[in-house]
Protein backbone atom coordinates (compact mmCIF):
# COMPACT_ATOMS: atom_id res chain seq x y z
CA UNK A 1 0.00 0.00 0.00
CA UNK A 2 1.42 3.38 -0.95
CA UNK A 3 1.81 6.12 1.61
CA UNK A 4 -0.41 9.15 1.13
CA UNK A 5 0.96 12.64 0.80
CA UNK A 6 -0.34 15.06 3.41
CA UNK A 7 -0.46 18.73 2.47
CA UNK A 8 -1.01 21.50 4.99
CA UNK A 9 -3.13 24.30 3.49
CA UNK A 10 -3.00 27.81 4.92
CA UNK A 11 -6.51 28.80 6.03
CA UNK A 12 -5.59 32.42 5.29
CA UNK A 13 -4.36 32.07 1.71
CA UNK A 14 -5.76 28.65 0.82
CA UNK A 15 -2.28 27.85 -0.55
CA UNK A 16 -0.18 24.78 0.31
CA UNK A 17 2.26 25.47 3.14
CA UNK A 18 4.09 22.14 3.11
CA UNK A 19 3.67 18.55 2.00
CA UNK A 20 5.00 15.42 3.63
CA UNK A 21 4.52 11.69 3.38
CA UNK A 22 2.04 10.08 5.69
CA UNK A 23 2.74 6.96 7.71
CA UNK A 24 2.33 3.50 6.25
CA UNK A 25 0.01 1.03 7.96
CA UNK A 26 2.94 -1.09 9.13
CA UNK A 27 4.79 1.98 10.46
CA UNK A 28 1.63 3.10 12.22
CA UNK A 29 1.56 -0.18 14.11
CA UNK A 30 5.17 0.36 15.24
CA UNK A 31 4.58 3.78 16.77
CA UNK A 32 3.01 2.56 20.06
CA UNK A 33 5.75 -0.06 20.42
CA UNK A 34 8.49 2.53 19.88
CA UNK A 35 6.81 4.89 22.35
CA UNK A 36 6.54 2.16 24.99
CA UNK A 37 10.21 1.27 24.50
CA UNK A 38 11.25 4.92 24.74
CA UNK A 39 9.22 5.30 27.92
CA UNK A 40 11.11 2.41 29.51
CA UNK A 41 14.33 4.33 28.90
CA UNK A 42 12.78 7.58 30.14
CA UNK A 43 11.69 5.85 33.37
CA UNK A 44 15.34 5.05 34.07
CA UNK A 45 16.43 8.65 33.45
CA UNK A 46 17.36 10.43 36.65
CA UNK A 47 15.58 13.56 37.76
CA UNK A 48 18.78 15.54 37.21
CA UNK A 49 19.12 14.24 33.63
CA UNK A 50 15.44 14.90 32.93
CA UNK A 51 15.90 18.46 34.12
CA UNK A 52 18.87 18.90 31.77
CA UNK A 53 16.84 17.54 28.85
CA UNK A 54 13.87 19.80 29.59
CA UNK A 55 16.10 22.87 29.98
CA UNK A 56 17.76 22.08 26.65
CA UNK A 57 14.32 21.77 24.99
CA UNK A 58 13.21 25.08 26.54
CA UNK A 59 16.38 26.74 25.26
CA UNK A 60 15.67 25.45 21.74
CA UNK A 61 12.09 26.74 21.95
CA UNK A 62 13.37 30.13 23.06
CA UNK A 63 15.94 30.28 20.25
CA UNK A 64 13.33 29.37 17.63
CA UNK A 65 10.29 31.14 19.07
CA UNK A 66 9.98 33.66 16.24
CA UNK A 67 10.20 30.97 13.56
CA UNK A 68 7.73 28.75 15.44
CA UNK A 69 5.31 31.64 15.87
CA UNK A 70 5.51 32.41 12.15
CA UNK A 71 4.92 28.75 11.22
CA UNK A 72 1.93 28.50 13.55
CA UNK A 73 0.52 31.71 12.14
CA UNK A 74 0.84 30.50 8.54
CA UNK A 75 -0.45 26.99 9.26
CA UNK A 76 -3.32 27.95 11.57
CA UNK A 77 -4.26 31.34 10.19
CA UNK A 78 -4.03 32.80 13.65
CA UNK A 79 -2.82 36.42 13.88
CA UNK A 80 0.84 36.63 14.90
CA UNK A 81 -0.15 38.83 17.85
CA UNK A 82 -1.79 35.77 19.43
CA UNK A 83 0.85 33.26 18.41
CA UNK A 84 4.18 34.92 19.13
CA UNK A 85 5.68 36.17 22.33
CA UNK A 86 5.36 39.94 22.10
CA UNK A 87 1.69 40.24 23.08
CA UNK A 88 0.23 39.58 26.52
CA UNK A 89 -2.46 37.58 24.65
CA UNK A 90 0.09 35.30 22.93
CA UNK A 91 -0.24 31.72 24.17
CA UNK A 92 1.05 29.25 21.60
CA UNK A 93 4.76 29.52 22.44
CA UNK A 94 4.90 31.10 25.94
CA UNK A 95 2.30 28.82 27.58
CA UNK A 96 4.27 25.56 27.23
CA UNK A 97 7.45 27.39 28.20
CA UNK A 98 5.87 28.80 31.36
CA UNK A 99 4.31 25.46 32.27
CA UNK A 100 7.64 23.65 31.81
CA UNK A 101 9.52 26.23 33.87
CA UNK A 102 6.97 25.87 36.66
CA UNK A 103 7.34 22.10 36.55
CA UNK A 104 11.12 22.45 36.75
CA UNK A 105 10.72 24.68 39.80
CA UNK A 106 8.51 22.08 41.47
CA UNK A 107 10.95 19.31 40.56
CA UNK A 108 13.83 21.25 42.08
CA UNK A 109 11.96 21.18 45.40
CA UNK A 110 11.43 17.43 45.32
CA UNK A 111 13.97 14.67 45.76
CA UNK A 112 12.60 11.36 44.45
CA UNK A 113 14.05 7.87 44.65
CA UNK A 114 12.52 5.78 41.84
CA UNK A 115 9.15 7.51 42.41
CA UNK A 116 8.60 5.25 45.43
CA UNK A 117 9.59 7.78 48.06
CA UNK A 118 9.58 11.50 47.57
CA UNK A 119 10.76 13.98 50.14
CA UNK A 120 10.87 17.76 49.98
CA UNK A 121 14.44 19.01 49.68
CA UNK A 122 15.77 21.23 52.42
Amino acid sequence: MSVETITTISPTTNEPVLSRNGVSTSDLGEIPKAAAEAFKTWQQTTLVDRTIIIKKALKLLEEQKDQLAEELTVQMGRPIAYTGVESKDANEIPSPQKRSKLQLTVLSLISCNGYKTCQLSH
